[in-house]
């Protein structure tokens, strides 16, 4: 790139918890989740890819910068990609952040713009730090996260949505062709798709099973039904008292749910999620009042059969 930028300037892109440019535009950030590993000659298809989509706005001026981020809290900082393959090949050190960042200044309108490019890819991730620089308006606070997985943080400040999509778009072709990493087995993402199997297994076929051979046994060892009936009180009360907290909190959750709404109708998609929230909310309404009306339901019949038992003859 011609006239690059001085490397001072670069450096507030890059540290700095706020930016101060000229242009008009917004910054949009966007987080590429795919399990990737990377390479150097990744990172020099990146900088390719990316660098061709500047270079396609005439820049009056553009600049380049990485940053890498070693896990013994070592940092290398350079203008130049070409020292990027000299600082790294052969080192001891575990990479825990790089960053790529370009900054240009192009016409919009006859009116110069500031427009700057930031990719992170780093591990492990933090999810709840990254929610927040997803939502932020100022896509520097995403600086300090750490990513899981070879996940992409891509922020654009100073572009169009229709310019951000085109270079998340790249940023993504770019992570798809990189190496997938691929499980020995393949079990554990069997396993992990049916977790939720295996938690009820786990948490209701195997108590009662087990239950119910002590039950059999017991009462054909002792011959006396009334040891057996007594185990199986037991054990049922211990067995309906998880069902009721797992009942407990579907019912939270159902009534959380049913107030569900999206504050904004401004584009279709706004309106598409509407319509999905006011779907979600009539069903999980429907839920919470069947159920509340079925837990008064059975509250009252235990107390009848109580009432039962318990009347003089």
């Amino acid at each position: 790139m011609s006239n690059p930028v001085q490397l001072e300037q670069l450096t507030k892109d890059l540290c700095k918890p706020y930016i101060i440019t000229r242009s008009k535009l917004g910054s949009t950030t966007k987080v590429i989740e795919r399990d990737f590993v990377c390479n150097l000659n990744d990172l020099e298809r990146l900088f390719s890819m990316v660098g061709e989509k500047v270079k396609s706005y005439q820049p009056t001026k553009a600049g380049f910068q990485y940053l890498v981020s070693f896990s013994d809290c070592t940092h290398i900082e350079n203008n130049n990609i070409h020292s990027l393959y000299q600082a790294v090949d052969g080192s001891d050190k575990c990479t825990d952040k790089v960053i790529f960042n370009w900054i240009i200044a192009h016409e919009i309108d006859s009116i110069e713009n500031e427009m700057s490019i930031t990719v992170r890819i780093s591990n492990p991730m933090n999810p709840f730090v990254m929610l927040q620089a997803a939502l932020s308006k100022n896509h520097s606070e995403a600086d300090g996260l750490d990513f899981e997985d070879g996940s992409i943080s891509v922020s654009i400040h100073g572009a169009t949505q229709t310019s951000s999509e085109e270079v998340f778009a790249i940023v993504g072709r770019w992570a798809k062709g990189c190496t997938q990493p691929k499980s020995v087995t393949g079990s554990n993402i069997f396993i992990s798709k049916h977790i939720k199997k295996l938690r009820f297994i786990n948490r209701w076929i195997l108590p009662v099973l087990f239950a119910s051979i002590c039950i059999i046994y017991l009462a054909s060892q002792s011959g006396d039904i009334l040891h057996a009936l007594t185990l199986a009180g037991f054990v049922s009360f211990l067995l309906l008292r998880d069902a009721t907290a797992l009942f407990n909190h579907q019912i939270e959750k159902w009534a959380q749910f049913s107030t569900r709404f999206s504050l904004f109708s401004l584009t279709g998609g706004d309106q598409n999620q509407q319509s999905a929230y006011i779907a979600i909310s009539s069903k999980s309404n429907t839920k919470l009042i069947l159920a509340t009306i079925g837990s008064f339901t059975l509250n009252l019949a235990a107390g009848a059969v109580i009432w039962y038992l318990t009347k003089p003859n």
